[in-house]
């Protein structure tokens, strides 16, 4: 199965937006879990927070069994996982970015209030969204920047990547605007726009995704970004470093896997008041074999090598 065949199964559209999705006519799937990996959604931040990243990046760990991830997210791979008593765990990764106001020119905000006259009923956080399912609401990344009039502070090997038509299509970028109702009555305005991405033909043994959060409000700001990560018992704990990368000073982390089982890493920065998130798989199950993609030996060293070009 391509990554970029969206079509296909949802189990190969970006992973946070299989989360947003989860209530849709899709319906419930049977999933590899650690490939929901970066989501860019307003989750309550877990009550313990066991260390701090840098530029105020609050990182909170928390455990969930596999019952209940079964039940929550619509089954299991269990051939991968081979737990059928649940026996272990997920470790449950939350990262919250600080995130300011974004002064968007008017002509573009007011190009985002006319998407809101289209809205779905408000979720469980009081945000309303377009009504368009966003895995098949497909845009470029100058789409994106043309929605919200400004330059986002992509690193250059990233934004190439997500510029570069490959023989198997473009990389698929995402755009979903959250809009809350003001207190006087009237129209829902503008909050958040959300940019979700998936990079196609990349990478042979793994894939990548990501996520930009723009806060149009300061409710929004305060809320911040967030991202949730899981890593299966034997997919190893999460780790975290502290690193500067192309001019980028990001907060890095990933799990060490036992053999046979996936890698997964990622990458979150604030520029501007805008955040942003980079994750990465690596599949344990896919040997080398496209001589058009790179092979990494890691996870992390596909994050690492979106952030800056190598020497």
């Amino acid at each position: 199965m391509k990554e970029h065949d969206i079509a296909r199964a949802l189990t190969d559209v970006s992973d946070d937006l299989l989360l947003e999705a989860e209530n849709a006519e899709c319906g419930r799937k049977t999933i590899k879990f650690h490939r929901l990996i970066a989501v860019a959604a307003v989750i309550a931040i877990l009550a313990v927070t066991v260390g701090a990243a840098s530029a105020g990046i609050t990182w909170s760990l928390s455990r969930e069994s596999t019952e209940d991830v079964a039940e929550k997210y619509g089954g299991l791979a269990w051939e991968y996982y081979k737990d059928y008593d649940g026996s272990q765990d997920f470790e449950k990764l939350e990262l919250t970015l600080p995130l300011e106001v974004v002064e968007l020119p008017e002509q573009n905000l007011e190009k985002i209030r006319a998407r809101t006259q289209r809205l779905d009923d408000a979720d469980h956080s009081g945000y309303y969204t377009i009504p368009e399912a966003p895995f098949v609401s497909l845009w470029s990344l100058a789409d994106a920047e043309n929605l919200l009039g400004i330059t986002l502070d992509l690193p250059d090997p990233l934004r190439k990547a997500l510029q570069t038509t490959t023989e198997d299509g473009d990389a698929a970028v995402w755009v979903k605007i959250y809009a809350r109702a003001a207190e006087t009555g009237g129209a829902p305005e503008p909050a958040k726009v959300e940019i979700s991405f998936q990079l196609t033909g990349y990478v042979t043994n793994g894939g990548v995704t990501g996520s930009i959060t723009v806060a149009l409000t300061e409710e929004a700001a305060r809320e911040g970004m967030q991202v949730l990560h899981y890593s299966y018992e034997s997919e190893g704990t999460f780790w975290q470093e502290e690193q500067t990368v192309g001019g980028y000073a990001v907060t890095i982390f990933g799990n060490d896997p036992e053999e046979g089982f996936d890698a997964s890493a990622g990458a979150v920065y604030t520029s501007g008041g805008i955040g942003y998130s980079i994750s990465a798989r690596r599949d344990a199950d896919i040997p080398y074999y496209s001589p058009r993609w790179p092979y990494y030996d890691s996870a992390k060293d596909m994050v690492l090598s979106l952030l800056t070009d190598a020497e």
